[in-house]
């Protein structure tokens, strides 16, 4: 082992003096496992972001697109009804939601992924007041209760806001799939099947 004095010719071998080793030290790399969503993987700027719905410039700073994990549980069904049938997430209480709107993300499930919408709110149409996560997988028509959803965000596309009928709402939902497919397509995000993470550049 040898202590090296710090001199304007470092190259110079006079400066290293050797010492006896007296401690053998061993380093010890702590590797930190965090769930999706995790804070203790964020910083506070890109929190803020986040907390604003401002999910693209999260994305910026963070690397990748900002995602959850959650189980499909069973909702109330309407969304079906009007053609859109959600996956209600049930989404871990410490993770970190972005502000209550509807989202252009790519959504992945068993190795596959899909364009999707997201809702996060209280859907004040249905006159409820749980805040929700719901995920509308545009291609898929099959059920899926009691699979976990990996959500990437990629854009905020609005405000939640209050309909006067399930038939205006269905509306705006064919507005917001159009311009959701629009978003991804702008983007240029195609992620393959063996991707686990949604790579954003500005553009």
């Amino acid at each position: 082992m040898y202590l090296f004095l710090e001199n304007h010719r470092k190259d110079n071998a006079k400066f290293l003096i050797p010492l006896p080793v007296l401690v053998e030290v061993t380093t010890i790399i702590v590797l930190m496992s965090c769930k999706a969503g995790c804070p203790c993987r964020l910083t506070n700027e890109a929190k803020s972001y986040i907390e604003k719905g401002d999910v693209l410039q999260a994305a910026f700073i963070i690397g990748s697109a900002y995602y959850l994990e959650g189980i499909v549980i069973e909702g109330n069904r309407i969304g079906r009804t009007i053609g859109y049938p959600t996956a209600n997430l049930k989404i871990d209480s410490a993770v970190l939601l972005p502000a209550n709107g509807v989202y252009v993300a790519m959504t992945r499930l068993e190795g596959c992924w899909y364009k999707s919408m997201v809702n996060i709110g209280t859907r004040p149409t249905l006159n409820l007041h749980k805040v929700v996560v719901e995920v509308f997988l545009i291609g898929l028509d099959s059920e899926i209760y009691g699979k976990t959803l990996s959500v990437h965000f990629l854009n905020r596309i609005r405000s939640e806001v209050r309909f006067p009928s399930l038939s205006e709402l269905k509306q705006q939902l064919n507005m917001d799939r159009l311009h959701t497919v629009e978003e991804i397509d702008r983007l240029g995000v195609r992620p393959s099947s063996d991707e686990l993470s949604i790579k954003l550049q500005r553009t």
